[in-house]
């Protein structure tokens, strides 16, 4: 926190200086509301304004968004004005045939790794909130992080990207009406167990998360290696104490300790422009250390742990294109595999899962309405969400979005705890 009052003081001094004429100030408001159709129980209602500032001058630029909130749904009430991002960065230009271009980046940063859409194996630099599980945007579910970020660009074609995070910070991961992942709820909901408080790392410079990447622009493929060390944002619930009491009938008491694993993973992303407005994008994720899949729940007493550290490789593959068959008609479709390696019968996540996710976009009446659609599958866990929405333009920087989703899975597939809510929601959006 000591470094975020810092350069929230860097950024307002250089605010005040005489580079006023500058600056470019936007402003956006959202009210967003989401409710069932079977109960009317309202999943999420959130009202917020965001303002943003933007500071350029010479090679340096200052960039801060300033949110006004009103959330309901979560277990933990956000601030109700908050500073969401702050950075400044900082570009050096050399006339050099080898080093063309040096950045240095400070902040509270939103990162973007990998070349997907949504299905994101290699971009977890960011916590998320996935108290609404995939129902918002991607960019809009990362939370910043307090980092450092250098980049040196060579060559024209190649880039060498390094990122320093010093706080850890964890992701969102249940709301007031469910909790989201299907070995979570079961034992939030058993009454025989209770969960203790989060072990969160150590606050030591050598307990850090950092990352590395080389990017590539060659034979028109876009791409990138990965490579992160650093603090998995969703926790492992360890078993503190499990006891068996016989019957009849028999019980099981537990005590469980979220706690929060180093990570090591390797990454590689590529995109391809082809023919036909087609693009080709690919991300592949290798997690070599630290994470730990949950045994089946019967497995508890027998191993007295409920996860085992397991490698594991994760891929999303797909295509998107615009004007598919008619004019402005945009379709994206991706297939994501995590495959385990050694894989055991006592694990109770499948040795390979398997996600498809189609979306489907087509403006109308000079785009001033856009009909949109999307469709998640989950073939082993046996899922499927399907959204269909309106976006009507009232005016140049305001529109109007409604729309629904509709789901079905098993127990303990992803969207399980959706099943028999299906939900309506509405958005006003206007930027000025």
């Amino acid at each position: 926190m000591r470094y975020f009052k810092i350069l929230t003081l860097i950024f307002f001094i250089s605010l005040s200086s005489n580079l006023l004429s500058e600056i470019t100030t936007t402003a956006e408001t959202k009210t967003f509301v989401a409710a069932s159709l079977q109960d009317g129980t309202f999943y999420r209602t959130q009202v917020y304004c965001d303002i943003n500032l933007q500071a350029l001058f010479d090679e340096t630029e200052l960039f801060s968004v300033i949110r006004g909130e009103y959330l309901t749904g979560v277990l933990k009430n956000p601030d109700i004005l908050s500073l969401r991002e702050l950075w400044i960065r900082r570009v050096f230009s050399f006339q050099n045939p080898v080093l063309q271009e040096l950045s240095f980046k400070i902040g509270r940063i939103i990162h973007t790794w990998g070349n997907a859409d949504e299905l994101k194996p290699c971009d977890i630099l960011n916590p998320q909130d996935l108290s609404f599980l995939l129902f918002q945007p991607l960019q809009e579910r990362k939370i910043p992080s307090l980092s450092c970020l250098l980049s040196l660009r060579f060559f024209e074609n190649f880039l060498i990207e390094g990122v320093f995070l010093p706080i850890f910070e964890p992701s969102v991961i249940d709301n007031s009406v469910y909790f989201p992942y299907p070995v979570f709820a079961e034992i939030k909901k058993n009454p025989f167990f209770t969960i203790q408080p989060a072990v969160f790392p150590l606050k030591r410079w050598r307990d850090s998360s950092w990352a590395l990447r080389l990017g590539w622009s060659i034979f028109k493929i876009d791409g990138h290696f990965n490579y992160y060390n650093g603090y998995d944002t969703i926790p492992v619930y360890e078993i503190s104490s499990l006891i068996y009491i016989p019957g009849p009938p028999p019980v099981i008491t537990g005590t469980f300790k979220p706690d929060y694993k180093r990570i090591v993973m390797y990454g590689l992303d590529f995109q391809r422009a082809l023919f036909f407005n087609i693009t080709i994008r690919a991300e592949l994720a290798w997690f070599d250390k630290g994470k730990f899949l949950y045994l089946d729940q019967n497995r508890f007493i027998i191993d007295n742990k409920s996860a085992i550290e397991k490698q594991y490789a994760e891929y999303t593959a797909g295509f998107d294109v615009s004007s598919f068959f008619l004019r402005d008609l945009y379709l994206n479709f991706q297939i994501n595999q995590k495959i385990i390696s050694k894989w055991s019968y006592i694990l109770k996540e499948k040795e390979i899962t398997t996600s498809l996710l189609l979306a489907i976009e087509y403006p109308l009446f000079e785009q001033r309405l856009k009909l949109k659609t999307r469709f998640f599958r989950g073939i082993e866990e046996e899922y499927n969400a399907f959204s269909f929405e309106t976006e009507f333009k009232i005016s140049g920087n305001a529109s109007l979005t409604s729309g629904i989703w509709i789901f079905d899975g098993v127990s303990d597939s992803l969207f399980a705890y959706y099943k028999d809510r299906d939900m309506l929601f509405a958005s006003v959006k206007s930027i000025f």
